[in-house]
């Protein structure tokens, strides 16, 4: 499958998938999965079913992470669900870079990171949330910090990537500017955890 943000010729960006049945020899027509939506991920589950994540919204509204599916190989999507939400505590600027696995028996997880904005000049945090779906991205559960160390709350992260080795163990990692030994510096550093 190939997933993308599509820019040109289009009001709002708005992500866009294909799916290849013979293994890329030949690729179907895009499909449009929702208007303004970008970062999109994809991951298959089998049997003809995929789960997409993407970051949605913006104008009106904060940017949130949502998730769609398909169980019939990509030519027909459920609407937007949306997986991520704002929290007490520090205002929230956005939910971006949403990344997804599967695991087994029909469990798909995502992950992303939430920044949150600057108060009284303090330096905005980057955190790390994720959810969880055990039937197939039908329903989610509600998101949860994927870090419980404090120290994982980065001052800039990104770059996440999370990964399945298909037996229930779940791993996640993403980059950081903050320094564990001190105040946030311009040295970048890898986080990691698993469950």
């Amino acid at each position: 499958a190939a997933v993308w943000t599509r820019t040109d010729g289009v009001a709002t960006p708005t992500v866009h998938i294909a799916i290849s049945l013979d293994d890329g020899q030949s690729w179907p027509t895009a499909v449009p999965l929702a208007a303004a939506t970008v970062e999109p991920d994809v991951v298959s589950l089998g049997g003809g079913v995929w789960v997409v994540v993407c970051r949605a919204g913006g104008g009106v509204g904060r940017p949130q992470i949502h998730a769609t599916r398909s169980d019939d190989n990509g030519n027909t999507w459920s609407p937007l669900t949306p997986i991520s939400q704002d929290e007490g505590g520090a205002p929230v600027f956005a939910h971006g870079e949403p990344v997804a696995a599967a695991g087994p028996n029909g469990t798909v997880a995502a992950a992303w990171l939430v920044r949150q904005q600057s108060v009284n000049g303090a330096i905005p945090t980057t955190d790390p949330y994720y959810a969880r779906s055990a039937d197939g991205g039908l329903t989610w559960s509600v998101q949860a910090p994927l870090a419980s160390d404090p120290t994982a709350l980065q001052s800039d992260g990104s770059g996440m990537t999370l990964a399945s080795d298909g037996a229930g163990n779940w791993a996640a990692l993403w980059r950081t500017t903050k320094d564990f030994g001190g105040p946030p510096t311009s040295n970048t550093n890898l986080y990691t955890v698993r469950s």
